[in-house]
């Protein structure tokens, strides 16, 4: 998927994926979601967004809600609560590690 931002593009196919999130469900079924972080090689941070029909990510079409897909843009505090909110702590040491301090 590809998005343009403020003449930036923001492209799943070409970005470096990072980390992944999603709810278990099946692809097929209407609950399933996933999130999936990416970096550019230019050090931009984005999510793509994608989800079944009973998912805040469905798209709406004349006889009801179906797959859908966004693409949202992140700023480095962004991925750094969505990468806590997620526990991915892999990913966070590996990009934020130098930031980490002990409890």
């Amino acid at each position: 998927m590809k998005k343009i931002q403020d003449g930036l593009i923001y492209n799943t196919g070409t970005a470096t994926f990072v980390a992944v999130v999603s709810n278990g469900y099946d692809e097929g079924n209407f609950n399933y979601w996933v999130e999936k972080l990416y970096r550019t090689d230019n050090g931009r941070w984005f999510v793509h967004k994608a989800g079944g029909g009973n998912t805040p990510y469905a798209t709406k079409h004349w006889d009801g809600m179906s797959f859908g897909e966004l693409i949202e843009v992140l700023d480095e505090a962004g991925v750094k609560s969505w990468l806590e909110r997620n526990n991915l702590v892999k990913a966070y040491e590996k990009y934020f590690g130098n930031e980490i301090k002990d409890a």
